[in-house]
């Protein structure tokens, strides 16, 4: 039951984040939400997260796209957690011990 309540949680998240979240570019259609890793580039589960990005990206026309921050550009682990509790980036790839300090569950 709690991990229907957490993937229900996370959905809903995800969708008011990309609410309000526009890219800067020309069009002013692309809505981006942004994603912190701290691994690199070459990673599989950032290559993982790049394909799904792509194919976002087509499935929605153009609508949605994801950016991905590699190699701790936006900080560590925590660093990208607090970012993503702050509504300043979208989405993070975190260890559990960085999400236990807010539930022990």
């Amino acid at each position: 039951m709690k991990k229907i309540l957490f993937l229900v949680w996370a959905l809903i998240c995800a969708f008011m984040f990309s609410a309000c979240t526009k890219s800067e570019n020309s069009d002013n259609k692309t809505i981006i939400w942004r994603l912190a890793s701290n691994q690199p580039k070459e990673h599989p589960q950032l290559k993982a997260a790049q394909e799904l990005s792509d194919k976002f990206y087509e499935a929605t026309g153009g609508a949605y796209r994801i950016e991905i921050s590699p190699s701790e550009l936006l900080g560590t682990q925590k660093d990208a957690f607090e970012l993503l509790q702050s509504n300043i980036i979208q989405m993070a790839i975190v260890a559990n011990t960085v999400l236990e300090n807010v539930n022990s569950d």
